[in-house]
């Protein structure tokens, strides 16, 4: 957003553990997020996506909506700092630990690609993944295609806890995650 800064304050319908304030974000298809913002000076700013290059598609700078903030100035008040308690899985016992891969096939025709599970096409008939009521497990995903791919269980949230080894802050349990290729 021209000229602000972005607070967000949840990710896919749930709550952050504290505020955490960003110029952007990128979003995986299916991702969302919810932002607090204040409004600055008078004037009309733009709220866009940014360009970004993913493998086989490239977005391009679209402007998505106009922010108009007009009146008189009054004093902005307070973002809050902690939101709610979450409970960090990344020091948890692990039940059971699985390797997942994705990978996809370039389009064959118009919206026409073919997914592919663990060298397995893609079905919403057949379930790959069972997990066992009250356990806790850690999934490795790997993303084997030349493009971004968003992963999505459908069913519960979970939470990232590394990105290629390395260890990210747990700030909220999450639906939807981009996975770079």
């Amino acid at each position: 957003l021209d000229g602000h800064q972005l607070h967000q304050i949840s990710k896919d319908g749930n709550a952050l553990n504290e505020t955490w304030t960003r110029d952007a974000i990128v979003l995986a298809p299916g991702e969302r997020v919810e932002v607090l913002v204040q409004a600055g000076p008078a004037g009309t700013y733009a709220f866009r996506t940014l360009p970004i290059s993913v493998g086989i598609n490239t977005q391009q700078d679209t402007v998505l909506a106009t922010l108009v903030v007009d009146g008189d100035a009054m004093t902005p008040q307070p973002l809050p700092t902690t939101l709610l308690p979450l409970e960090d899985l990344s020091t948890a016992d692990i039940d059971e630990r699985r390797q997942i891969t994705f990978q996809f096939s370039p389009p064959i025709g118009p919206h026409q690609s073919i997914f592919w599970i663990d060298h397995q096409q893609f079905s919403g008939d057949r379930d790959d993944q069972v997990v066992r009521l009250n356990s806790t497990e850690e999934w490795t995903i790997r993303n084997a295609s030349m493009s971004w791919h968003p992963f999505h269980i459908h069913i519960n949230d979970y939470q990232v806890v590394a990105v290629n080894g390395r260890p990210v802050p747990v700030r909220y349990s999450e639906d939807t995650t981009g996975v770079p290729p």
